[in-house]
């Protein structure tokens, strides 16, 4: 019985390891991706506060989801 298991541990081990490997980094790239995104949203709702980036969000169907758009629409 310990020999399956040794062997069951070792083909997961070995099959688990390079995904692994492959995981974390694209996880981390994500995690990067999400706060840069989040942080240019913020930077376009702060821009869209003042009267030259709330005319242009006005223009841009994309921009008018903002919230700062949205709200003086």
């Amino acid at each position: 019985m310990e020999l399956v298991l040794t062997s069951a541990n070792a083909v997961f081990t070995n099959w688990m390891e390079p995904v692994l490997w492959l995981l974390i980094p694209w996880a981390v790239f994500r995690g990067a991706m999400v706060v840069v995104i989040s942080a240019q949203l913020v930077q376009l709702n702060m821009l869209a506060k003042t009267p030259v980036g709330f005319r242009l969000g006005k223009k841009l169907p994309a921009l008018r989801q903002l919230p700062a758009v949205k709200q003086r629409l």
